[in-house]
């Protein structure tokens, strides 16, 4: 299992396909700005990787994903209701359809 320098998100790797795990158990993997964050940078890392063709995204302990987690202070990002997605990411993601 490798970390790649994240603190949350763990990556396995076979051939094509990238495991991913959200590592937040105590939280329900609830997403919180790092885990919003780590997600994002690994996305755009991925898009560039012609390697990886699979990716499956799987929670640790006993729930997938709990959401948003409520408890975590936000950020103006959060509170940015004019753009709930981010542009670059979200371009990225329609150009590789």
């Amino acid at each position: 299992m490798s970390t790649r320098g994240y603190k949350i998100i763990l990556i396995e790797k076979e051939v094509s396909i990238d495991w991913l795990t959200l590592n937040r158990p105590e939280r329900l993997n609830s997403l919180d700005t790092v885990l919003v964050a780590e997600l994002s940078q690994y996305f755009l890392e991925v898009a560039t990787n012609a390697t990886v063709r699979i990716i499956v995204i799987k929670g640790a302990g006993r729930a997938f994903c709990a959401g948003l987690d409520l408890s975590d202070p936000p950020t103006p990002q959060r509170r940015c209701r004019s753009n709930p997605c981010d542009r670059p990411t979200l371009q990225m993601a329609r150009t590789h359809r």
